[in-house]
């Protein structure tokens, strides 16, 4: 994940459906520290050590809100 072309977040996520390309992640305490809206993309190493981003032509858009409980 990224913010302002800086490297934030490098972390596997759990596959919870490969087939359809379902990924859960959890951020962990202090990596977010502000409100704001970031990029982030998913790459993928396959068996052989070749890689592949998704989505292919874009960035996923993340927007950090403020507690909805």
């Amino acid at each position: 994940m990224t913010k302002n072309g800086r490297l934030l977040i490098n972390w596997a996520t759990d596959i919870i459906e490969a087939k359809n390309g379902v990924v859960c992640f959890a951020f962990e305490r202090g990596e977010v520290m502000e409100l704001c809206i970031m990029k982030a993309e998913f790459e993928v190493t396959y068996l052989y050590f070749s890689i592949e981003s998704f989505p292919i032509d874009r960035f996923i858009t993340i927007e950090i809100v403020a507690d909805l409980a």
